[in-house]
């Protein structure tokens, strides 16, 4: 019988107003060596890796660790469950956006295990004092950052999610042992993802989820592509299940994919969601939203972010799993409306405008007409008064501008 390794990265965003890292204490900052750049940027593209890898040239990003190192244990469901809390590591953007990881690790030789525990830990609204001990280890050092980076004096559980009710999850779920894995039963994977109860080969749950929509959701966010191991990617989940996968095969899927690929995904998610938020509510000057969006669009936005095929097919699931594709959508279509409005409203200002001038100009035209009548013909002796003679005039060449005008709008 295999046992399971699982590793969870637990994420968390909130906005923030003051940029006082340096009152951040025990937090430690990591810069990537020019060797690590000069590694990352033979597999990314020079731009991406500017943007998201941890260094002091970065506008973009910084991240600040802090080391745990402790093991939390806490019943569920009548059973102990033990983590190991590795370390959490604070992700703080330019654009006021700050993001965070909880590392976590635990083993089980039951699948149902991993999804009950992560079900439990990803919703904090439903903490009990069963949690406490873990709030205390992992969570209350990000409510900590949180009242430094804000200026306030508390910082409610729910603060760490801005936008949802969940927190996210990266997951690596290893079987380990020597009893093969079946890694490609898509329903065992979609169970994971989707952090649900997981069913035995031949057992259906009562409420068990339709063939239809498992066969759809496997289809478009599965990551196929070696028999040992699957990913699949979900709006809260990304999720891979593997047999026996080596320290090294560990690692890339934790220091690239996650650290790498996932947070700038995540970042993208939550920037955007936030912009179209604002463009909704009108938070901000609609010009200073759209300057802002195209400055982060042009900066940290990316077709194609590696020149090999695996980090390009990691990037879409985790892009199609976020919809941060369909979220820039939307922004874009709200620029563009926004767009038409105000095209459409400074073309009403441009007729408004030349109609008057328009006025002006046939006003004019009128006076100096009826004052050159008056020198030829003059009103006093054909009509006893000038008064009258200006206002015939005008009558008379008002009556054919409009018979002119007539006629020419009939033609269109």
């Amino acid at each position: 019988m295999n046992k399971y390794s699982h590793k969870v990265f637990l994420c968390g965003h909130f906005s923030y107003d003051k940029d006082n890292v340096e009152a951040l204490s025990g937090w430690e900052r990591l810069l990537s060596d020019d060797k690590a750049k000069e590694s990352y940027s033979q597999l990314f593209y020079p731009e991406f890796v500017k943007a998201y890898l941890p260094s002091g040239e970065s506008a973009h990003m910084r991240h600040y660790r802090l080391v745990v190192g402790e093991k939390v244990s806490f019943e569920l469901q009548g059973a102990m469950h033990e983590l190991h809390v590795k370390e959490i590591v604070l992700y703080l953007t330019t654009y006021n956006i700050a993001m965070f990881s909880v590392e976590l690790e635990h083993e089980t030789d039951n699948l149902n295990t991993v999804t009950l525990v992560l079900s439990m830990l990803r919703s904090p609204a439903f903490y009990t004092q069963a949690q406490d001990e873990f709030v205390k280890i992992a969570l209350d050092p990000v409510r900590g950052a949180y009242k430094v980076l804000n200026g306030v004096h508390e910082c409610p559980l729910d603060a760490l999610i801005e936008n949802g009710n969940k927190f996210k999850a990266f997951q690596i779920v290893n079987a380990v042992g020597e009893e093969k894995e079946d890694v490609g039963r898509g329903m065992t994977l979609f169970e994971l993802g989707t952090v649900s109860r997981v069913t035995p080969p031949g057992e259906e749950e009562q409420c068990q989820t339709c063939d239809e929509y498992i066969t759809r959701i496997l289809e478009n966010n599965k990551v196929a592509v070696f028999k040992n191991w699957r990913a699949l990617g979900l709006m809260d989940t990304f999720t891979i299940y593997s047999d026996n996968a080596a320290e090294g095969l560990l690692n890339v899927w934790c220091n690239i994919y996650f650290r790498f690929i996932y947070i700038s995904q995540l970042f993208q998610k939550c920037y955007l969601f936030s912009l179209n938020k604002r463009f909704r509510l009108k938070s901000s000057p609609v010009t200073r939203l759209e300057a802002e969006y195209r400055d982060f669009e042009r900066e940290c936005c990316f077709n194609k972010i590696s020149y090999n095929f695996l980090p390009l097919e990691i990037n879409e699931a985790m892009d199609k799993g976020l919809e941060v594709s369909e979220e820039r959508c939307t922004l874009h279509e709200t620029l563009e409306t926004e767009y038409e409005r105000r095209r459409s409203s400074s073309d009403k200002m441009e007729n408004a405008l030349l109609l008057v001038l328009s006025l002006m100009t046939t006003a004019s035209a009128l006076w100096d007409l009826t004052s050159l009548m008056n020198e030829v013909y003059p009103y006093t002796e054909h009509f006893g008064t000038s008064l009258v003679g200006h206002r015939l005039v005008v009558s008379v060449a008002m009556a054919l501008i409009a018979i002119m005008t007539y006629f020419i709008y009939k033609k269109r």
